[in-house]
C-alpha cells in the first residue's frame, strides 16, 4: 500500500464529525430557488451558503479550483482554515459559472492590487461582477452586471463588542451613536457597523487602506442601513447604496453597491454535489491542497 495522503485523515475526522451528530448552524430563512433566478441590470442578487458540508462535496469543490489557488489553500497553516477556503472559492466559481453558462472548472479569477476578485477567463459579454464573505458556519456571494459591490458577514460575537474594539475600527461619529445604544442592542449594533463597513471597503476595492475612520455609517437597530458621509470622498454617498442583509441568526450582514437604482434578491446557494462514492485517500486527491505546506492564517477567501 502506497503512502496514505495527509488530507485522508481529515476526511476522517469530518466524516467522524457527520456521524455523531455534529451540532449544526442555525437554518437560513433565504428561499432556494428550484432554477437560477436571472440576473437583471437593476438587481444584485445575494447568496449564503454554509462552509461546513460533507467530505464528498468538499472533494468536489476542490476539483474545480486551479493551480494557484490550491497553492493558495496550502498557505493556510491549520485544516479547518483551507477547507472553508476550498469551499468558499469553488462555490464561488460554481454561481459565476451558472450565471455565465460555463462549467465552475473554466472559470479563472485574478485579484486586484488590494486583494478583491474578478473575472481573467472565460471571455464573455457579460460584465459580471461579484464579491464573498465568510464567518463562522457561513459564508456569502454578492452579484451584479456592470456594477462594482462588496458583501460581508459576520457572527456576532458578545466578546468582541466592546469599546475598545469601538473606538480602534469606528469612526467618531459611530462610537458615539455605538455608546449611546441601551446595552441589550450594543451587540447587533456592533456588528451592524462592523458588516456595513467592510461591505463599504470592500466595494471600493481599497480594503482597509481606504482608513475605517474616513467614513460613517448607521449602525442602531431600526435605523435605516445608510452610508451617512466619508470624509475621503463626498461624492462616495450618491454613488453607493447600503443594505443590511439577514442571512442567518446570529449573524450581521451587508452589502454595498453603486448606484441608488437597484434590489437586492437573497438566496440559498443549494448543494447539488452528491455521490455514494466513500472517500479514498486514493480517489481525486491531486486535486486537493497538501496539509502540510505553508503556516498562513488567511481567513477571507
Amino acid at each position: 500500500m502506497g503512502p496514505v495522503h495527509p488530507l485522508a485523515t481529515e476526511g476522517n475526522v469530518v466524516r467522524a464529525e457527520l456521524a455523531a451528530g455534529r451540532t449544526l448552524p442555525p437554518a437560513t430563512p433565504w428561499p432556494t430557488p428550484a432554477a437560477l433566478p436571472p440576473l437583471e441590470w437593476n438587481e444584485v442578487h445575494a447568496w449564503v451558503s454554509p462552509l461546513h458540508i460533507s467530505w464528498d462535496e468538499r472533494i468536489a469543490l476542490a476539483k474545480v479550483l486551479d493551480t494557484e489557488e490550491r497553492d493558495r489553500a496550502n498557505r493556510f497553516r491549520f485544516p479547518k482554515h483551507r477547507w472553508e477556503f476550498v469551499v468558499a472559492r469553488g462555490t464561488l466559481k460554481e454561481v459565476i459559472g451558472r450565471y455565465l453558462g460555463f462549467p465552475a472548472d473554466q472559470v479563472h479569477l485574478g485579484s486586484g492590487a488590494k486583494g478583491k476578485p474578478y473575472l481573467l477567463r472565460p471571455e464573455t459579454s457579460i460584465d459580471l461582477r461579484f464579491n464573498l464573505s465568510h464567518s463562522g458556519d457561513y459564508f456569502l456571494i454578492g452579484v451584479a452586471k456592470g456594477r462594482e459591490l462588496g458583501i460581508d458577514i459576520e457572527r456576532m460575537r458578545p466578546d468582541l463588542a466592546d469599546d475598545g474594539m469601538a473606538r480602534t475600527s469606528f469612526s467618531e461619529r459611530e462610537v458615539t451613536a455605538f455608546r449611546a445604544l441601551p446595552p441589550e442592542f450594543q451587540e447587533r449594533g456592533f456588528f451592524s457597523c462592523w458588516s456595513r463597513k467592510e461591505a463599504f471597503i470592500k466595494a471600493t476595492g481599497e480594503g482597509v487602506s481606504y482608513g475605517l475612520q474616513d467614513f460613517d455609517v448607521s449602525l442602531a437597530p431600526g435605523e435605516e442601513p445608510k452610508l451617512l458621509g466619508c470624509r475621503r470622498d463626498v461624492t462616495a454617498t450618491s454613488r453607493w447604496m447600503l443594505r443590511a442583509l439577514d442571512p442567518v441568526p446570529g449573524y450581521a450582514a451587508a452589502l454595498v453597491a453603486e448606484g441608488h437604482d437597484w434590489r437586492v434578491r437573497c438566496f440559498h446557494w443549494p448543494s447539488e454535489r452528491t455521490t455514494e462514492e466513500r472517500p479514498t485517500a486514493a480517489r481525486g486527491l491531486s486535486y486537493l491542497p497538501s496539509a502540510a505546506a505553508g503556516d498562513g492564517t488567511e481567513s477571507r477567501a
